[in-house]
């Protein structure tokens, strides 16, 4: 097997660790939220009210695929967009309660699933793979 083939299989099993946490049942909030949708809630908590060219950009989305995203987020009732103060064509985004929760449920399921995986290493190990994970992805 090459390493890619190896990275992705890795890759795909977390996926689905945190797809099937997703779906257990015990996170209501985020039961019919894509992962699209999550890294917008996500951006948009860390970003609070910004607007939706800079979560494009910090996402690499194209901005159809943001606003079709966003209006079903906000259909759903995780987001309101408002129009921007700044520019009347631009909107921002801020979450609602709804999506505050789906981001609080969003954390569990992560550091559940990652304090587990990390707990197969001792410290040594955890250090080198987080600086190799960072060396990676950067």
């Amino acid at each position: 097997m090459d390493k890619v083939q190896a990275l992705n299989e890795l890759w795909h099993i977390v996926g689905m660790r945190m797809k099937s946490e997703m779906c257990s049942g015990k996170y209501p909030a985020i039961l019919s939220i894509s992962m699209i949708e999550l890294s917008i809630l996500e951006t948009v908590e860390r970003y609070p009210n910004c607007m939706m060219k800079k979560v494009s950009e910090l996402l690499g989305l194209p901005k159809s695929t943001l606003t079709s995203a966003a209006k079903r987020l906000e259909a759903k009732g995780y987001l309101r967009r408002s129009q921007s103060d700044s520019d009347k064509r631009a909107y921002n985004l801020e979450l609602t309660e709804w999506g505050a929760q789906a981001q609080t449920e969003h954390r569990e399921i992560e550091k559940s699933i990652f304090e587990n995986l990390l707990q197969q290493l001792n410290t040594e190990e955890t250090s080198i793979f987080l600086e190799l994970f960072t060396k990676a992805v950067n």
